[in-house]
């Protein structure tokens, strides 16, 4: 049997953690109702979209609309991201009107708009300026009277020759930041390659808050595999949630009980789907639904027999309504 502090809470600053296996902040994805439905299945703490700083402070609706928490979500982390001290900071104020249990800084971002605005990958590659956008949070926070956590999520680097998480994650601390979370890629690397855990274990060691670990994790034994060779804290699921809700639940069990439950069935991952379809109508309506819910229904489907030609009629419907009796009627034919 495993040892049972594999999963266990985390202590921050005026947060306790019930547990430490978390959804991560996915551009496109980590709306309302995807957080609420690995919620559902087991995720300890879900993350929102990346917010603007630059978007809070003009109250932009797009941007509000991503910090909105679903209903029952009783801990929500909202991730923001800036390249300005000043901007982060005048962020906090009305940021803190959603009522964050943890306010998550991206330094990981490869996308080249966000860059250029020496934000995301652009942070984790200059410490110094990562410390000072910290800083900016924390004078935020220290202003409102408020003492919600900050944490950072960072990159292995810029590219090969370029690997600065070790400095990103200690200016970070020392500006104030109470968790760190590391993606052990570069941002030359984006999402291919392999993720260097080795670094996450080196970041373990170094630091006095809790690390925790993300990138190539698709399965339990992928999670188990990171806790034990690198003693992080906690795991932080991304593309390995996406239509598998159930990894979260699957995973607390292995990591407790050291037995990793089955792989759910196709009529277990659909049902999964209806739900999702539900929670999204009732926060976007269905047309909108219908257009979010494209994507996440292409992996609910995937691996499943017949589902490609589900997905097939999936694709061409043009709302969340018409989704539903084409699942009813793939699961009547099981």
């Amino acid at each position: 049997m495993n040892s049972p502090t594999l999963y266990r809470p985390l202590e921050l600053p005026g947060v306790t953690l019930p547990g430490n296996l978390f959804l991560a902040p996915l551009a496109g994805f980590t709306d309302q109702a995807f957080r609420r439905i690995c919620l559902d299945h087991g995720a300890d703490l879900a993350f929102s979209e990346m917010v603007s700083c630059e978007g809070i402070i003009r109250k932009n609706q797009k941007t509000t609309d991503l910090m909105v928490r679903a209903p029952g979500e009783e801990l929500f982390a909202i991730q923001v991201f800036s390249g300005s001290p000043e901007a982060a900071e005048a962020s906090v104020l009305p940021l803190l009107e959603y009522r964050p249990t943890l306010i998550d800084l991206n330094c990981g971002c490869p996308v080249p708009k966000v860059i250029k605005s020496g934000a995301g990958a652009a942070l984790t590659r200059d410490p110094e300026a990562l410390g000072r956008v910290v800083a900016g949070l924390i004078r935020g926070l220290k202003a409102a009277g408020s003492t919600v956590p900050v944490s950072v999520k960072i990159r292995s680097g810029w590219n090969s020759e370029e690997i600065t998480y070790r400095e990103a994650a200690l200016r970070a601390v020392e500006a104030g930041a109470s968790l760190v979370t590391i993606h052990p890629r570069t941002r030359v690397q984006g999402y291919s390659g392999t993720a260097e855990w080795d670094y996450l274990a080196r970041l373990k060691e170094e630091l006095p808050v809790p690390v925790v670990g993300s990138g190539d994790l698709f399965n339990p034994e992928d999670a188990l595999r990171m806790l034990k060779h690198t003693g992080c804290d906690g795991v932080m699921f991304a593309r390995g949630a996406l239509g598998n809700p159930f990894i979260f639940q699957r995973t607390r069990e292995l990591l407790v009980t050291g037995t990793l439950p089955a792989e759910p069935d196709p009529q277990t991952r659909l049902e999964a789907a209806r739900n999702h379809i539900a929670l999204a109508v009732d926060a976007l309506g269905d047309r909108r639904a219908g257009k979010e819910m494209k994507k996440h229904l292409c992996s609910y489907t995937k691996g499943i027999p017949g589902g490609a030609a589900l997905r097939n009629k999936l694709v061409h419907a043009a709302s969340a309504a018409e989704y539903l009796p084409l699942i009813e009627e793939f699961l009547g034919q099981e």
